[in-house]
């Protein structure tokens, strides 16, 4: 999208490169979760953080669906994931 949208061109190498990449771009600044996480580490405590891995959500929907319900304390009954 960021290719038809012409904020960044053809070169994707260079867009990938940290030493030819512009600082803003998002091919290097999205991937770098613990940049990212850092920011809000140093703001909030450790309980309100809840992560989720994509492989566990697809494996174990339900028991991640549980875990998030549980952390925000939503009690009521849960919607089985769509498949």
């Amino acid at each position: 999208m960021l290719y038809r949208h012409g904020e960044v061109d053809a070169d994707i190498a260079a867009h990938l490169d940290p030493a030819r990449a512009h600082p803003q771009m998002c091919f290097i600044s999205d991937g770098r979760d613990a940049h990212h996480i850092a920011r809000f580490v140093d703001r909030f405590t450790a309980e309100r953080f809840l992560f989720l891995r994509f492989d566990d959500i697809q494996k174990h929907s339900v028991r991640q669906l549980t875990s998030l319900a549980d952390h925000i304390g939503y009690q009521d009954a849960l919607a089985p994931p769509l498949k």
